[in-house]
């Protein structure tokens, strides 16, 4: 709530923040008290597609991961990339999510989580420049199609390295939820 207190009014205007799922219950009060209830919505969990729609119409999308959480690397992350919007990533600049972050071109928008002003200065900048898109090829690589291609890759790889079985059929197994000794 600092962090939209601090840009300034021009500015503050041209900007709503969707918070979209579960919210800290009385998250929405301190939002009205603070006079900022034009500025932040808050709304309730809906289905993935529904809020994939949402990503897709923002002009950029706002990570959030608690002080201290260095080793995170959420889902959503990789959502936001591939919507191809900028990503304001109030995260630890020394953590996993940053580094991901900088391996995909993304990093002009990392904050610290705790620092109000920084988050301030990103949103102000990101508004002033228009909200720009960044490079999207190097998102390519974590898109579903993408990670299908390297595993193709991959197995035929295997595939092709390993002896042909006297039968003349290859196996695939998974053993996921085995427990030794199963």
């Amino acid at each position: 709530l600092d962090a939209m207190r601090k840009p300034s009014e021009r500015i503050r205007d041209r900007i709503e923040v969707l918070f979209i799922g579960r919210a800290y219950v009385q998250a929405p009060g301190h939002a009205a008290a603070a006079g900022l209830e034009k500025h932040i919505t808050f709304i309730p969990y809906l289905p993935h597609v529904e809020a994939l729609s949402y990503l897709l119409s923002a002009d950029a999308t706002l990570l959030f991961i608690r002080k201290g959480d260095f080793v995170s690397l959420t889902g959503k992350l990789f959502e936001y990339l591939m919507v191809g919007r900028p990503v304001l990533a109030c995260i630890e600049p020394e953590g996993e999510c940053a580094a991901l972050l900088r391996r995909t071109g993304h990093s002009r928008w990392i904050t610290p989580p705790d620092n109000s002003q920084r988050i301030s200065e990103a949103m102000t900048a990101l508004a002033e420049a228009g909200w720009p898109k960044p490079e999207f090829s190097q998102v390519q690589q974590f898109s579903r199609k993408g990670s299908s291609q390297k595993l193709a890759a991959l197995l035929e790889k295997v595939a092709n390295e390993r002896a042909v079985p006297a039968s003349g059929t290859h196996s695939l197994a998974s053993a996921a939820g085995a427990k030794c000794g199963d």
